[in-house]
């Protein structure tokens, strides 16, 4: 494994280039949405933009939820008039285009007839079937927005991304964007915070202003290294913040790109405008592996995991990591490793719960490749930067594969080996076997005074034996072992230990504890004198 270096690398991230957007759908609407008549068989909606400088004619533009095609056509002059621009097909740059169920108008049930207030501006289409998708819109419909050659313009709820989205709001709220720039995704829509539940043919509730990051890169001018970050949006007067591990700086943008020095005695940086609010990292150090964002765990026997740690002091934010075997791929998109601490990837969350139900867990669902059953190379990649690389063999064992040391390449077969964890694994914490060498062993114990308030006694050590026996037995005044609290126990080199029920046990007295913890070249021996009263 080499060191990477990032320089003279364009990443552009997910910017919209559809000139037609979904803004905003209904699907929960108030009142009942079952049944012929009802309020769900007539006030559902879906809102789009034009966002373009072009007039685009949107007749046959059809929606597709993976079983039915709405073909988009013009509001019928035999229905009652809905309000807004109707029996026009050509739609302006930036106008609202309103799609309005074929039976909005009719009275069915007579509940929430006619319910929105539709303004004078946005255009007003409905569909050629009956309902939209196969039996109207749930709160789960996910939906796709072709043209009429068929190319596929747009998407809502992420149709091809197995996530939470879209999701399910309060009765007669809808699902709004913030901003027509932005992408499909969970961070890009927020129910409606209107009054009404909806912002039907006009600016969302939820709209965010200012400048949309487009594109960024690296770039190097008389031996010095700058940033550089392209925007687009509305870009003038707003902000970009770039938060380091230790502070703050803030940029104000006036044009639509923004150059700044990079701080050579810094690691990595999350960059974002004050107006789209999204984080994004960059590492930039020059040995970005290893130390970087690493592969930390993997539990290949049973239900299959792996564990990626971020060891930063600020969160990690990514659009994209990929990580590869010899055969597979999958791209995890749009995540936050938080700071000093670990995601774990799996292809479902609900099942590792109940292998470690008692484990706070930060959980990533993707649809994970199988872990091979043989020696195998994973590499992790942020954009196109390889930032880990790790060979792991095949492991008959049930416990997980936890790494030793983040700061040794991954690699390194010594830098890997079985959990000692009673839990067989770690997921989402501290490995059992984790290791970083030291200058001096630690060893402390305490209280010297075991008593009703004060019932526990406490071992805690640090030391540079990563994987060692530990024996621990507390003798009487006279040199006579009474008993052994720890015999044999395999222990990592950083632990906290406890001893409880010394009181009815012990009588009344003094007492040595004797502590060993040895491996292969390295034994560790220490004596601790403690009253019980």
């Amino acid at each position: 494994m080499r060191f990477f270096f990032i320089i003279f690398i364009f990443f552009y991230f997910n910017k919209i280039n559809s000139k037609i957007v979904f803004n905003e759908v209904m699907s929960n609407v108030l009142g009942n949405e079952s049944g012929i008549g009802s309020c769900g068989d007539r006030n559902e909606f879906i809102e789009l933009y034009n966002n373009s400088s072009d007039s685009i004619n949107i007749l046959n533009y059809y929606f597709f939820d993976g079983s039915s095609k709405d073909y988009i056509i013009l509001y019928p002059e035999s229905l009652k008039y809905p309000g807004g621009i109707v029996r026009e097909s050509i739609v302006p740059p930036y106008s609202y285009i309103v799609i309005l169920d074929p039976e909005y108008t009719s009275i069915g049930d007579s509940i929430n007839y006619m319910l929105y207030d539709i303004p004078n501006s946005p255009y007003v289409f409905t569909i050629s079937n009956t309902t939209f998708g196969t039996s109207g819109l749930t709160s789960s419909t996910s939906l796709y927005l072709y043209d009429k050659y068929d190319s596929l313009i747009d998407t809502f709820g992420t149709p091809n991304t197995d996530d939470l989205f879209p999701y399910q709001t309060k009765d007669g709220y809808s699902l709004e964007k913030k901003n027509p720039s932005f992408p499909d995704g969970i961070n890009y829509y927020s129910e409606s915070v209107d009054p009404k539940g909806n912002s039907i043919g006009r600016k969302n509730s939820v709209f965010i202003g200012g400048a949309l990051i487009d594109s960024f890169k690296l770039s190097e001018e008389n031996r010095e290294k700058y940033f550089i970050v392209y925007f687009y949006g509305d870009y003038q007067n707003d902000r970009l913040i770039v938060e380091y591990e230790n502070f703050t700086d803030t940029f104000l943008i006036e044009e639509n790109f923004l150059k700044f020095k990079l701080l050579q005695n810094e690691r990595v940086f999350n960059f974002y405008t004050i107006g789209e609010n999204k984080k994004r990292s960059f590492i930039y150090n020059g040995n970005i592996n290893p130390g970087s964002i690493t592969l930390n765990e993997f539990m290949v026997k049973g239900f299959e995991w792996l564990e990626i740690y971020n060891p930063y002091l600020i969160d990690f934010n990514f659009d994209s990591l990929t990580l590869s075997t010899l055969n597979d791929t999958v791209i995890l998109k749009n995540g936050v490793i938080p700071k000093d601490s670990y995601i774990v990837i799996t292809s479902d969350t609900l099942t590792i719960k109940t292998y470690f139900p008692y484990v706070k867990m930060n959980l990533f669902q993707t649809k994970l490749f199988s872990l091979p059953d043989r020696e195998d190379t994973f590499i992790l990649k942020y954009f196109t930067s390889t930032i880990d690389s790790v060979v792991r063999g095949f492991e008959n064992n049930n416990s997980s594969i936890e790494r030793i040391n983040y700061l040794v390449e991954g690699y390194r077969k010594d830098n890997w080996d079985n959990s000692i964890s009673y839990l067989n694994a770690t997921p989402s914490f501290k490995n059992s076997i984790s290791f970083f060498s030291k200058e001096k062993d630690s060893i402390s114990f305490y209280p010297k005074i075991i008593d009703e308030k004060n019932p526990i006694l406490f071992i805690d050590y640090k030391t540079n034996i990563y994987k060692a026996t530990l024996n621990v037995k507390i003798f009487d005044s006279m040199g006579k072992e009474i008993f052994s609290p720890y015999i044999d126990r395999v222990s990592s080199s950083d632990e906290n230990l406890y001893i409880k029920n010394l009181r009815s046990i012990l009588k009344e007295g003094i007492y040595i504890l004797y502590f060993e913890l040895k491996d292969e070249e390295k034994v560790i021996k220490r004596n601790f004198t403690f009253y019980v009263r």
